[in-house]
C-alpha cells in the first residue's frame, strides 16, 4: 500500500536527470567545482532554478545539497499540515564515482510525494543526513524567513542502518 506509483517514480528520476545532473558531465570533484562556480546568485534566481544549498568538496565527504525555491516550499507546505512525513529516498547512486544520491520529500498518508531537496553524498552515515536537513532548514530561513523543525526519528541510533 505505502510503495508510490511507477509513473511517480519515472517523473521524479527524470527530473532529477534533466534539471541537476545533466550539468555534471563527468563526476569528479573538478567538475562539481566547475558547476559550483557558474551557479547563479541564489537571491536571484527564479523559482524553478537550481540553487546550491550547502556543498562540502572533498574526496573523504563529499557532500552537496540542491534545491530550488519551488521545491523548499514543499518544505513549507510539510509544516503547515499535520498529515505529512519527511521522507529520504538514498535508492540511486552515481555509479561512475560511486556516489550516493538521495531525495528529501515529504509524504502524506495518500502516498503524495513532494520533493524538497536532492543531496549527492559520499557516505550514508548521521552526519551526512543531519548536514542535508541543516541546509534545508537554513535554506527555507533563508529563502522564506520560516522555521523549519521536522521531527525526525533518528534510525541511524536504533539500529536499523
Amino acid at each position: 500500500d505505502n510503495i508510490p506509483k511507477e509513473r511517480q517514480i519515472s517523473n521524479r528520476r527524470y527530473y532529477l536527470k534533466s534539471k541537476i545532473l545533466k550539468e555534471l558531465k563527468s563526476n569528479t570533484e573538478g567538475s562539481f567545482q566547475k558547476w559550483l562556480d557558474k551557479a547563479p546568485n541564489p537571491k536571484r534566481c527564479s523559482s524553478d532554478d537550481i540553487i546550491i544549498l550547502k556543498h562540502h568538496l572533498d574526496n573523504k565527504n563529499f557532500m552537496l545539497v540542491v534545491t530550488s525555491k519551488a521545491l523548499l516550499q514543499n518544505a513549507i507546505k510539510q509544516k503547515r499540515t499535520n498529515s505529512s512525513f519527511l521522507c529520504v529516498d538514498s535508492t540511486h547512486k552515481i555509479i561512475s564515482c560511486s556516489f550516493k544520491f538521495s531525495t528529501f520529500a515529504t509524504a502524506t498518508v495518500n502516498q503524495k510525494v513532494a520533493d524538497m531537496a536532492y543531496f549527492i553524498h559520499m557516505h550514508e552515515d548521521n552526519e551526512s543526513f543531519c548536514f542535508a536537513l541543516k541546509a534545508i532548514q537554513e535554506g527555507v530561513q533563508k529563502f522564506f524567513k520560516e522555521k523549519w523543525e521536522p521531527l525526525v526519528l533518528n534510525l541511524f541510533f536504533l539500529g536499523l542502518f
